[in-house]
């Protein structure tokens, strides 16, 4: 699944510095997180994050799930994380 990167750039919200170094912590450690979005619909998903990445002047967190599918998530769309375990 790949979300519209391009949507509404223009009203982009820049997170937290806490929340991006909290992201580029379990980037390094290749770390697994049920995440919830919503970019118009409501999303929540486990996901492999893998990278950040800066574009049309927005933040996109960008990971895959078990099947291997990409996902990219606008990060001021994201509303809660959390790290998984186990």
């Amino acid at each position: 699944m790949t979300n519209d990167s391009e949507q509404k750039t223009s009203m982009y919200q820049p997170v937290s510095c806490d929340m991006h170094s909290e992201l580029e912590v379990l980037i390094m450690h290749n770390s697994k997180v049920k995440i919830k979005w919503q970019d118009g619909i409501v999303h929540e998903a486990v996901l492999r994050v893998l990278d950040l990445q800066t574009k049309h002047g927005a933040e996109y967190l960008h990971a895959r799930n078990d099947d291997n599918e990409l996902t990219i998530i606008r990060l001021d769309t994201i509303h809660d994380y959390n790290e998984i375990t186990s």
